[in-house]
């Protein structure tokens, strides 16, 4: 993957990922909020996300409409939001100075999945 790297700490028990890139920043912080959630829940955003991109639902669906997804540690240093089939990772400028990202749904997807697939190796 070009964006960001899956690392297994074996020694801590953890796995964590690396942006290989600041433009990427944003993506990782999400992933790793994504890491903690509990296995019926990170189905359960993947399976909402795949809806969306299906157009069976929209984002406004699978969310409350007036709230943000944020992310980052429980600091909110991003908002992620969908539109159409485009995924979009929005800073908060006056938590980080990471680069909006701005990324077909379908590609948001994949990650999500090999992300899944790694933490649960």
């Amino acid at each position: 993957m070009n964006k960001i790297e899956f690392i297994d700490l074996e020694e801590y028990n953890d796995k964590v990922c690396r942006a290989k890139d600041k433009a990427f920043l944003l993506l990782t912080y999400f992933l790793n909020d994504f890491q903690h959630n509990f296995s019926y829940l990170q189905d359960e955003t993947i399976e909402n996300l795949e809806l969306v991109l299906s157009g069976e639902k929209t984002f406004d669906d699978i969310q409350d409409p007036e709230v943000y997804w944020s992310f980052g540690s429980g600091l909110g240093l991003g908002y992620f939001e969908v539109e159409g089939t485009t995924a979009y990772f929005e800073p908060d400028k006056e938590l980080t100075d990471a680069p909006r990202i701005v990324m077909p749904l379908e590609e948001f997807i994949n990650i999500l999945k090999k992300w899944r697939a790694f933490l649960r190796s």
